[in-house]
Parts: C-alpha cells; structure tokens; sequence
C-alpha cells in the first residue's frame, strides 16, 4: 500500500536536528521540508480546486453537491488532490480536474473505473500522455498538432555517427512506447513476415514493431481528460 509523507513526518524529522549536522544539504534539505514543498503542495491544490470550478461552471448545482456529499466521490476527490498536490506543470492538474468534472458530470459515478483512469495518469508522464494522444485517428490527421509536437512525435533524429547521448534519447523514447504498451494503453503493430520471415529489432532480440494502436483502455482515459471525444478513434 503506497505511504505519502505527511506534515508531521517533516515536523518530526526537522524536529530531530539531525539536519543540522549536514553542513551543505541538511539547511538547504530543512528549507524545503519546512516551507517549499508544503507551500507548493497546497498551491497545486488550490489550482486544482479554481480549475474543476471553472469546469463545472453549466452543471446543475445540486448534482455537483450531491456529488461532493458520496463518499466514493469524496475517495476519488482525494487520489486526485493527492495526485494534483505532486503535480510539476499545469497541464498535468488540467487533466486531473478534468477527469473529476466528467466524474461529477455522469448520471452515474463510475468511482472504481474513474480511480483506475487516475491511477493510470498517475504513471504518465507529459510525454507519453502526448505520444498515446497522437496515435488516436483525430490526432493522426490533425496537421497542426503533429507540425507542433513534431520534435517530441518524431523521437531522436537518426544519424550515421549515434553518439551516446542519442543512444541514451533513443532509448528512452523506446521505453515511452515500452511503458504505454506495459499499461495496456497503446498495442504494437507488427509487418506481415517476408519470405516467411519475421523481422527482428537489433535492439532488442525480440520482433520489430512496425506501429502502435490506441487500446480501448487507452481511448477511455483520453475521452475522460476530453482529449478524445465521444465516438472519435
């Protein structure tokens, strides 16, 4: 079961002294346990809260109250405040307070499914939230997104002299891709063998994947933060 840090696990390990001792890190490590994490904490769930009013802004009152009164939202407000409160950019808590807004917005509340989704957000990073999106049928024929993300869409350029840092890049691109197909968002496409034989990635030892597929899962998660709308693939 995951443990977060609490105010007074940093009470008590800034009350021990310990840190004082630590000449260069442990003042430096004392100012943001004592005041720049707990202030920022409460910042981004502030922004989190201004951004899901600003959503909920046509919904009828008494079904965002009703809402806020049910426990299981009340659960799924907290993993999201919990989530927000961590949050490194603000597009990220966007996708947060949309996720509660729909929430809040269904006839019925779909908490167990809602949790899954933000749980799964949790484990994404800004890249891989953009790479799953730009798999979708919408974002494949939207020319100004791909012209916009191109550097990030496109991975590291090929080169005939790979210097380490581009091995490094590469890698990591690859493992953007490794990591959405481990989450059962995105699916790998693979080339009909030639001559019976199938192709085979240097890299990895394993088959060479000619493409990726958005899964319905991952549709799902990109319909509930509205960067896929109904009916679009």
């Amino acid at each position: 079961m995951e443990t977060h840090v609490t105010k007074r696990d940093w009470a008590v390990l800034l009350g021990k002294g310990t840190l004082g001792a630590i000449p260069v890190v442990g003042p430096l490590a004392a100012e943001v346990l004592g005041a720049i994490i707990p202030n920022q904490r409460l910042d981004r769930i502030e922004s989190l809260l201004h951004m899901l009013e600003a959503r909920l802004s046509g919904l009828d009152r008494n079904q965002i109250e009703s809402r806020f009164r049910n426990p299981e939202f009340v659960d799924l407000l907290e993993d999201g405040m919990q989530q927000a409160s961590r949050a490194l950019d603000s597009m990220r808590i966007e996708h947060i307070a949309t996720l509660l807004k729909n929430s809040i917005a269904d006839e019925d509340l779909k908490r167990l499914q809602d949790k899954r989704l933000l749980a799964l957000l949790g484990e994404l990073n800004d890249v891989e939230i953009m790479l799953l999106n730009s798999y979708t049928l919408e974002r494949r024929q939207d020319l100004a997104f791909n012209s916009t993300h191109r550097h990030i869409l496109s991975g590291p350029l090929e080169s005939s002299e790979a210097t380490q840092e581009h091995i490094d890049a590469a890698a990591i691109y690859a493992e953007y891709h490794n990591h959405l197909v481990r989450l059962g968002l995105l699916n790998r496409q693979y080339r009909t063998p030639h001559e019976g034989e199938w192709e085979i990635d240097e890299n990895t030892g394993t088959l060479e994947a000619a493409g990726h597929t958005v899964t319905p899962l991952g549709r799902l998660l990109l319909r509930r933060i509205d960067l896929l709308k109904p009916g679009e693939r």
